[in-house]
């Protein structure tokens, strides 16, 4: 049993044999506590993740990753709270393309392919008759896949109840003005339109996405879907532009999903002994009507500058570089829970790692790998 401390970090040293491999595995940690909590955890190799709450709901989920580099894996990882949970995992374009387990409480279940099996997992879904956790990505990737460098891409999904038709996804800061990003969107049926801003629309069919490639990294994208999907943003690599980046992804929660209260923490140490400066930035998205109401722990957020979101003007974005320290967005007196969302955006000279921070689905706990990090707010 471990004390923590309220605004402290207490640190548990983890053997790196809890890893996961192929298959089933009793490989799997389960965090109690009397109180939210936010949990980090890392390590070298792998980008951020968060540890959901899980609700009795959490059965049935779509999957997302990208084209692994070279030899490296995709993969789905499950894992199961109660006995006797029966696992089917679909890849439209694998064979073959159902996968079947079933799981005492906490074995996990691991999928992986390279990409001479399958391009990756993108489409696929995740079906379960208990609630279960859903790990999904790749070992390393390039975004795209012709610009340096690789990195891990992987990411808690969230289950299908938690996805929304109504999306912004925030600019990433700080890259040169000819640089883009990277959008997926995933739809949780058949032929749901798709539309980006107000000058592209697709029609996806269930098991499919839809990409676009060259959505500039100084400005946001509205996302509106005729059915919930679920909306990924993935950085390019530095060769973009010689930024200290690596590539990430960040699940973009829907506006229904927003929060009225995000913790984060921003470290500046760095595993395997690398010595490097980490380069911090708090990105929000918020209702225009809450920001004079906003505080970022003592400081008032309306003294930041703040831009309306082309397509959506009841929102406005802005950002700004933060030091390493322990965080607190709120909203004071909220009558609307559902205010803003969040994003923390790290990197690191010379562009070891980069980390994407994120404040997504109500009743999450978090978890922070190596350089990378997810959060979620504590409700």
């Amino acid at each position: 049993m471990y004390k923590a401390t309220p605004d402290k970090s207490t640190v548990i040293d983890l053997d790196q044999n809890i890893q996961h491999g192929d298959g089933i595995e009793n490989k799997s940690i389960m965090l109690k506590a009397d109180v939210p909590l936010f949990v980090s955890i890392q390590d070298a190799d792998f980008p951020a993740t968060s540890v959901p709450e899980l609700k009795p709901s959490d059965k049935e989920f779509l999957l997302v990753g990208y084209e692994p580099w070279y030899t490296r894996m995709s993969y789905v990882t499950v894992i199961a709270v109660e006995d006797d949970t029966k696992v089917e995992i679909n890849i439209p374009d694998m064979d073959p393309p159902k996968w079947t387990a079933t799981l005492k409480k906490l074995q996990t279940y691991t999928l992986r392919a390279n990409k001479t099996v399958v391009t990756d997992f993108t489409g696929g879904r995740v079906v379960s008759n208990k609630p279960v956790t859903v790990y999904a990505g790749t070992q390393c990737s390039k975004i795209t896949t012709d610009i340096r460098y690789c990195d891990g891409l992987i990411k808690v999904m969230p289950p299908i109840q938690e996805l929304g038709k109504s999306h912004i996804v925030p600019p990433v800061p700080h890259r040169a003005d000819d640089v883009d990003y990277v959008v997926r969107v995933i739809p949780s049926k058949g032929d749901t339109t798709v539309q980006f801003n107000e000058t592209y629309k697709e029609t996806v069919k269930k098991g499919s996405y839809a990409e676009v490639e060259n959505l500039p990294a100084s400005e946001p994208t509205v996302i509106s879907c005729s059915a919930p999907c679920m909306v990924v943003q993935f950085n390019k690599g530095k060769e973009a532009d010689w930024t200290s980046t690596d590539p990430f992804m960040s699940i973009i929660p829907p506006t229904d999903q927003y929060t009225d209260m995000f913790q984060f923490s921003t470290y500046n140490s760095l595993p395997r002994d690398f010595s490097a400066d980490v380069n911090h930035t708090v990105i929000i998205v918020a209702k225009s009507d809450v920001i004079s109401k906003m505080m970022l722990n003592k400081e008032k957020l309306s003294k930041w500058t703040w831009t309306e979101v082309e397509g959506k003007t009841e929102y406005k974005y802005t950002f700004m570089k933060v030091a390493e320290g322990d965080y607190t967005i709120t909203v004071d007196e909220a009558k609307d829970k559902k205010a803003f969302a969040a994003w923390v955006y790290g990197t690191t000279e010379p562009g070891r790692n980069s980390y994407i921070v994120v404040s997504r689905y109500k009743g999450m706990y978090s978890i922070k790998q190596g350089n990378s990090s997810s959060l979620s707010p504590t409700t």
